[in-house]
C-alpha cells in the first residue's frame, strides 16, 4: 500500500461487531477485493467501516472498486480519478444523465475519502479539503454542463465557462475549504454584464436566474441514488428580494449603500467555485477594496456572522 496505514489495533473497534461482520462477508464475494481481503489490516479497516458507518458500509458495497483503488494506489490517486471523472459529467447527454453520474461520484468521493480519513492517512485539514475539493468539481460540472446547454438552447453565445462572465462563488466552510462530510453549501452566483454575451431576446437576468434554479436542483434534488449537496442561496444580497442571480454591478451597490457589516465580512470566506475565474476576480477586488472602506469593524462582524451560522 502506497501510504502509512495504521496496525489495526489502531483502527476503531467496531460499536456493532455483527454488522461489521456481515460487511465482510458481503464483501467477500466482490472479485475486485478477494486479493485486498487477505491483508489482515484491510480486513479490519472493512470491520471499522463496517461497525460504525452505515454510510460507508453501502458506499463500499456500491463502490468495492473505489475500496480496491485506494488499498492498491492510495487515497490521494483514487481521489484524483473521481474529480476527473466528476468534471466529465459535464458532457453528459442529458440532465438526468448528469445528475446520476454527478451522485455517483458523490458516492465514490465520500468513500475513499472516509477510508482515508478512518485509515487515518489523511489529516483534519486534509479531509475537509479533499471533500471541498469534491463540491468544486461537481458544482463546476454542473455550471459548464448548463451553460452549454443555454447556449443550445440560443439563449447565450456558446463560450467556454471560463470566459461566459458568470461567476459561482462558494462561500462560508466550502469558500474556506473546510467542508464536513454533512455540510451544504453556501453559494452565491453574480454575473459581469461585460463579459456575457446574451442571445436575442433572452437577458442576462433571465437566463442566469432560470439556470441557477436548475442549479440547485441538479446538486440538492434527492433521487434513488441520493443527492450531491444541500444548497444554499441565502447569503447573497438581501436574499428575499433579489433574484437568484444578480448582476455584479446590482450586488457592488448593495455591499457599498445598504449592505450589513457582517455580509461584507463574509467575503473573507468567498472564492470562485465555478465559472469565469476573471469576472469573479474582478467582483472580489473590487468587493475587498469596498469592505476596507466601510467595514472598520468587520472582523468582530464575522465572528457575529459565524454565531449566526451555527
Amino acid at each position: 500500500m502506497p501510504h502509512p496505514v495504521p496496525t489495526p489495533e489502531r483502527l476503531p473497534l467496531p460499536a456493532d461487531a455483527a454488522a461489521a461482520d456481515r460487511l465482510l462477508e458481503e464483501l467477500a464475494a466482490a472479485p475486485v477485493l478477494v486479493p485486498i481481503l487477505t491483508d489482515p489490516t484491510a480486513r479490519e479497516l472493512v470491520r471499522a467501516v463496517g461497525g460504525n458507518s452505515p454510510f460507508l458500509s453501502h458506499g463500499i458495497l456500491r463502490a468495492p472498486e473505489v475500496m480496491a483503488a485506494f488499498w492498491v494506489d492510495g487515497p490521494r490517486a483514487t481521489l484524483d480519478r473521481i474529480l476527473l471523472a466528476t468534471q466529465s459529467a459535464a458532457q453528459s447527454d442529458s440532465q438526468a444523465d448528469l445528475m446520476r453520474a454527478l451522485r455517483r461520484e458523490r458516492w465514490s468521493a465520500a468513500l475513499a475519502i472516509g477510508l482515508a480519513d478512518v485509515a487515518e492517512a489523511w489529516s483534519e485539514p486534509q479531509v475537509t479539503a479533499a471533500l471541498s475539493e469534491f463540491a468544486d468539481a461537481a458544482i463546476s460540472a454542473a455550471v459548464g454542463f448548463l451553460l452549454h446547454q443555454a447556449a443550445c438552447d440560443g439563449r447565450i453565445e456558446d463560450r467556454p465557462a471560463a470566459e461566459s462572465g458568470l461567476a459561482v462563488f462558494g462561500m462560508g466552510k466550502l469558500g474556506a475549504c473546510e467542508l464536513n462530510y454533512s455540510s451544504d453549501v453556501d453559494l452565491i452566483v453574480f454575473w459581469d454584464g461585460d463579459r456575457v454575451r446574451p442571445v436575442g431576446e433572452y437577458t442576462a437576468e433571465d437566463t442566469f436566474v432560470r439556470m441557477t434554479r436548475t442549479l440547485v436542483r441538479i446538486l440538492s434534488d434527492r433521487t434513488e441514488d441520493g443527492y450531491v449537496f444541500r444548497t444554499d442561496l441565502r447569503l447573497r444580497p438581501d436574499p428575499g428580494a433579489t433574484p437568484v442571480a444578480m448582476s455584479m454591478s446590482a450586488a457592488e451597490a448593495y455591499y457599498e449603500s445598504v449592505g450589513q457589516n457582517w455580509e461584507r465580512a463574509a467575503w473573507i470566506k468567498g472564492r470562485v467555485v465555478a465559472g469565469d475565474p476573471t469576472a469573479a476576480a474582478g467582483f472580489l477586488k473590487r468587493d475587498r477594496k469596498s469592505t476596507r472602506l466601510n467595514s472598520s469593524h468587520g472582523y468582530i462582524s464575522y465572528a457575529v456572522f459565524c454565531l449566526k451560522k451555527k
